[in-house]
């Protein structure tokens, strides 16, 4: 019997351990219509939030999954406050080339307390009767890019790797 009791309270213990562990970020994901047509709109709805009462910087990686390969990810980042909110839904164009086919839009947020969340939104692109002319075809990445900066988050800045005395030359030489 007082197996049976250290058992539960220690079952109790490792789940009490294993809810706190899991708080941090989250995020949701959705786009609407789940079928796109070129030269149209779909709207993507974004939700992403903290619900740890501690402030959290979250990276967030975002990827474009066309049939079996995945373009991005492209890297973005936002600071997040105690049981912070952050919403958006905005409207993005089909562009008229798009190659046709299933694609998934995948987000990662990673909390700088090591949470993670993931959200997948698949969604199909058709084609339509609007004219390409002699444009040649979309990437996906160029749909990626827009869906990326739509979320309002901001992008890393960029890092030069070098060395002190290569970036006095880079200056000295400018200043010439």
């Amino acid at each position: 019997m007082s197996r049976t009791r250290a058992f539960l309270v220690a079952l109790m213990l490792v789940g009490l351990g294993a809810t706190r562990a899991s708080a941090g970020v989250q995020v949701r994901l959705g786009v609407r219509p789940d079928t796109l047509r070129h030269c149209g709109q779909g709207q993507l709805a974004l939700a992403l939030w903290n619900d740890d009462a501690q402030p959290l910087r979250v990276r967030v990686y975002v990827s474009l999954a066309y049939e079996s390969a995945e373009i991005g990810p492209v890297q973005l980042r936002t600071r997040l406050g105690p049981n912070e909110l952050k919403k958006r839904a905005f409207d993005f164009p089909v562009p008229a080339a798009l190659p046709i086919g299933h694609y998934a839009l995948r987000m990662l947020a990673v909390a700088s307390d090591s949470s993670r969340s993931e959200a997948i939104a698949p969604f199909v692109v058709l084609g339509s009767a609007c004219t390409i002319g002699d444009a040649p075809p979309t990437p996906a990445s160029v749909l990626l890019a827009v869906l990326a900066a739509g979320t309002g988050l901001d992008f890393p800045t960029p890092t030069v790797r070098g060395s002190w005395g290569a970036l006095k030359q880079r200056y000295d030489s400018k200043a010439r």
